[in-house]
């Protein structure tokens, strides 16, 4: 009964803190959610959604991953691999525990001038980039002095076929490149420790191939393969900052993105979380004390439990394993 309740209160989390649209749909039969408990349940939580619509729920967001459905997805092998789900899922899933909001794009979106601007954008799979996309993702992500992050093989596939120098005059990186597959393990540069690689403890190797890497002057790299290949780093220009990642990203490393980005970080705890202007969500796989941070002075309720918090930028919660909380912040 228990993990039923959270596994609706967790669905409702996302209706309530990020604005989806859901329904219940009994595959079981009529009967599935005929339990006096499990209804009660939800009696509180469609009471607490309805209040959410009416309220303002704007998107606090100041991170937005790129997605290309269409180019980029064509140049790709037709056989399925585990590195390049890595890259494109992965980050989709890890970005939910970076302890910040975000918001997920098209790459046609980027042209359209009501696409709010962000602090950090996190192009998951810009393999195939044209003159007339880097000019608009250029005129995007120089309007604030963004953070931009490419993964992988960003520009790889030009109206030439695979172009290093169309891969450079993306992302300001030169880029040696390896035709071949191989096992690539991160190891974080002790060196040069920055905001991005703060917490890093270890980086997962993938089996990949074509292999990438990077150098230059003005390049700060933040993780090698072990040896010469530079995997990880960051470069700043006048109107922006480019960072590259050979693998992919981590919630660790994504976390560490935002700091250097500038966006604010509400947790820690590499949780499942999702916030707009009015509601926090937290969702955590394992019991412990969790910390969060809030942008502004709210004040602060549990609306599962109704527990208060006060006014307060910062609030702590003693969470069991595998519980939702969902809190109202009013400002």
């Amino acid at each position: 009964l228990r993990e039923t309740i959270e596994v609706i209160r967790r669905a409702y989390a996302y209706t309530i803190a990020d604005c989806y649209g859901m329904w219940f749909v009994c595959q079981a039969g009529n009967p599935a959610y005929h339990q006096k408990d499990l209804m009660e349940d939800v009696k509180k939580l469609q009471r607490i959604a309805q209040e959410a619509a009416a309220s303002d729920s704007r998107d606090v967001a100041e991170v937005a991953l790129i997605f290309d459905e269409k180019d980029s997805l064509n140049n790709l092998s037709a056989m399925a691999s585990e590195f390049i789900t890595n890259h494109i899922w992965g980050t989709y899933q890890n970005a939910h525990r970076m302890g910040a909001p975000f918001k997920l794009y098209f790459m046609e979106d980027m042209a359209n001038p009501k696409m709010p601007d962000f602090k950090l954008y996190i192009f998951i799979n810009p393999y195939a980039i044209d003159a007339e996309k880097h000019k608009i993702i250029a005129a995007k992500v120089k309007k604030n002095q963004a953070v931009v992050v490419w993964n992988y093989a960003p520009g790889y596939v030009s109206e030439k076929g695979f172009d290093l120098e169309n891969m450079k005059n993306l992302t300001g990186f030169t880029f040696t490149e390896k035709r071949s597959m191989g096992m690539i393990t991160g190891k974080i540069n002790e060196k040069e420790r920055s905001l991005i690689t703060a917490t890093v403890k270890e980086w997962p190797g993938q089996y990949l191939g074509p292999i990438f890497g990077v150098e230059g002057r003005g390049v700060k790299v933040l993780a090698t393969d072990g040896g010469t290949l530079n995997i990880l780093a960051a470069k700043e220009f006048k109107d922006w900052k480019s960072v590259y990642s050979l693998l992919p990203l981590t919630p660790e490393l994504l976390t560490g993105l935002c700091d250097y980005a500038g966006v604010h970080v509400y947790s820690r705890s590499n949780d499942l979380l999702l916030v707009n202007n009015s509601y926090l969500a937290l969702h955590n796989s394992k019991a412990g004390h969790r910390k969060i941070t809030l942008p502004v002075r709210s004040q602060v309720t549990d609306l599962l439990n109704g527990r208060d918090f006060g006014s307060v930028t910062q609030f702590e919660d003693d969470i069991p394993e595998q519980t939702t909380r969902i809190y109202r912040l009013n400002k």
